[in-house]
């Protein structure tokens, strides 16, 4: 076993290619934000037809955890909150968004992520604390134009 427990493998259920039930999300990096877009099936829902709660939570865990690697830092989180604003629709294409608002000593780093409609409502708001454990390098993200990492 790694020194790091926090490696990757290529089989993280959010963006890891390697998982045949993952959701191989793909990400778009800008100086100040990285996003993703998804679109998920009935199989992720928790009410009739509503993508369940703790799915959209893990998106936004993912977009957060990314926007710091982009930054170059290895962070997993230590503490996330959520807040389900209105319904996202299974079988509909939403937009995802994490931004970076703030680090401390190098060490903790807050962040905050949305996930919106076609209109641009926001359906769910995030914010997460990340403990830095390491150095990320940021052309290992899993991005919308690789074809193979």
């Amino acid at each position: 076993m790694s020194d790091n427990v926090f490696s990757d493998d290529d089989y993280c259920f959010a963006c890891g290619t390697g998982n045949p039930i993952g959701l191989k999300l793909r990400f778009t990096i800008t100086e100040e934000r990285l996003y993703t877009d998804f679109c998920l099936p009935k199989e992720y829902q928790g009410w009739t037809g509503v993508v369940h709660g703790g799915i959209l939570t893990l998106i936004m865990d993912e977009v957060q955890v990314n926007a710091a690697a982009a930054k170059g830092y290895i962070a997993p989180t230590a503490e996330i909150t959520s807040r389900i604003i209105r319904p996202v629709m299974a079988g509909a294409r939403y937009p995802a968004e994490a931004r970076i608002t703030d680090i401390k000593r190098e060490r903790l780093i807050f962040t905050e992520a949305f996930i919106a409609d076609e209109a641009g409502e926001v359906c769910c708001r995030s914010s997460a604390r990340l403990i830095v454990t390491g150095k990320a390098d940021p052309g290992q993200i899993r991005t919308n134009n690789e074809t193979h990492r």
